[in-house]
């Protein structure tokens, strides 16, 4: 192959260094090699800093032991994440089985706007400046957290008096929340937690004498391509809550919105033990990698 001037390929010498010994090494300290990067608008590693760059080399027997080691793992990590794409396929399948395509709504469903099956707002985000706002232990949510069918934790959290004095809302359990910004824009998830959220995500308890909140979330994941074409912006595509309202979603009647979310429960089960079993994995291999360049393994 050949490749362009934003690459610095190496070759192995084969007499001194097994190539996936060098990949995985070069993995496992990206953060260190992107350290050395100089640049103002894009960091970019020279030549010459990368063949200053020492890497600790046992021998090639070692080496293999290593890299086969990490390969097999990094085998499990992978086989976890094809089940989940799988059942991603099942969900969807079942979705469109019954309800078809709701960007082209091909069944002829009832087209209904978000705004009428919800109270819908957006979050805030409270002064950093104010520390004990950021001291309490309830999640807080950037778009970018979303994705998931449920969501409970997040990587910050609010307290009680955030919620009382500033813009932060309180999301209820149950509710949609949708993110409405440039690549985050239509990520969706269902809190399964009262929690809260910032400015760039839309949320709503929906009105449950007309749509299941299972069903409004496969909605616009399966047809996320198709609602996203409403953002607007020059520089960066967004949404607006104005714009939440006013999506059209076909509707059906809310006994089959709801045997629709009894047909899925099983595969969601599955769903939920296949992603702690990666977050385990990941954590598991990092813990690996981290011992077999310390010569540990």
């Amino acid at each position: 192959m050949a490749t362009n001037q934003g690459f610095k390929s190496l070759v192995p010498d084969v007499r001194a260094v097994e190539a996936k010994y060098l990949y995985w090494w070069l993995k496992a300290n990206r953060p260190y090699l992107e350290s050395l990067g100089n640049g103002a608008t894009f960091k970019e590693i020279s030549k010459g800093i990368v063949s200053q760059v020492e890497i600790p080399l046992p021998p090639l027997e070692e080496q293999r032991r290593i890299a086969e080691a990490l390969d097999r793992a990094d085998d499990l990590r992978a086989k976890r994440r094809e089940a989940l794409a799988r059942l991603d396929d099942l969900t969807r399948s079942i979705f469109l089985d019954m309800f078809g395509d709701p960007a082209r709504n091909n069944k002829g469903l009832p087209l209904t706007p978000l705004g009428k099956l919800g109270q819908w707002r957006s979050g805030g985000t409270p002064p950093r400046s104010a520390e004990e706002y950021f001291e309490g232990e309830i999640p807080w949510f950037s778009s970018g957290e979303l994705g998931n069918m449920y969501v409970s934790q997040s990587n910050e959290q609010v307290s009680l008096k955030a919620l009382a004095e500033t813009s932060a809302k309180k999301v209820l359990r149950g509710s949609i929340m949708i993110g409405m910004y440039d690549t985050a824009a239509l990520k969706t998830s269902i809190a399964a937690v009262d929690c809260s959220c910032n400015q760039a995500i839309a949320f709503a308890s929906l009105d449950s004498e007309m749509a299941d909140p299972v069903y409004v979330y496969f909605a616009l994941r399966v047809g996320r391509d198709h609602f996203r074409r409403l953002q607007r912006g020059a520089r960066q595509k967004n949404l607006n809550v104005g714009m939440v309202r006013e999506m059209a979603l076909p509707l059906p009647p809310l006994a089959d919105q709801r045997q629709f979310r009894e047909r899925i429960a099983a595969a969601e089960k599955l769903d939920v033990a296949h992603q702690a079993s990666l977050t385990e994995l990941d954590a598991l291999f990092a813990s690996l990698q981290d011992r077999a360049f310390r010569g540990l393994l």
